[in-house]
C-alpha cells in the first residue's frame, strides 16, 4: 500500500510539473512549433529572429503580413495561414511576455557581414532545374 501511494504521489507531481503553467502563464496552443526555428535563448545563434519579449504590436504585424503575403518568408508565410488572428494575438502576447535575455547571439541584433546572407539557409536560393 505504501509503495501504491509514493508512486501515486510521484505521478502526480510529475504530472503537475510538466502541465504546470510558468511565471508567463502557459503557452498558447502553436507556440511549442515556433521553436523549431526562432531559438528561446540567447545563447543560440541563429539566422532566425528570436520571438521572446518582443513587442507584441511586431509580432502581429509580422504575422499579419505572412499570412497576407505582404511579408515575404521562406515557410513564415505557409505557416502563418494556419493561425486566426485570435491565436495570433495570443501568440505575440505570451511571447512578448517572455524575458528578452541578452542580445549577443540575436541575429536581428547582430550586423551581418558583407555580402550578408550567403551563410543563411533560408536566404540561400534553390538551384534551377
Amino acid at each position: 500500500m505504501g509503495k501504491a501511494l509514493a508512486a501515486a504521489i510521484g505521478l502526480a507531481s510529475i504530472a503537475a510539473a510538466v502541465t504546470a503553467p510558468t511565471a508567463f502563464g502557459q503557452p498558447p496552443p502553436g507556440a511549442a512549433a515556433c521553436s523549431g526555428c526562432h531559438p528561446a535563448s540567447a545563447r543560440v545563434t541563429s539566422p532566425v529572429v528570436r520571438l521572446a519579449g518582443l513587442e507584441r504590436d511586431a509580432i502581429v504585424r509580422a504575422m499579419q503580413g505572412f499570412r497576407s503575403g505582404q511579408r515575404a518568408g521562406t515557410v513564415m508565410d505557409r505557416i502563418a495561414k494556419g493561425f486566426t488572428d485570435d491565436e495570433i494575438q495570443a501568440l505575440a502576447a505570451w511571447f512578448a511576455a517572455q524575458p528578452k535575455g541578452g542580445e549577443e547571439g540575436n541575429p536581428a541584433r547582430v550586423p551581418l557581414p558583407k555580402g550578408g546572407e550567403e551563410g543563411n539557409p533560408a536566404r540561400v536560393p534553390l538551384p534551377k532545374k
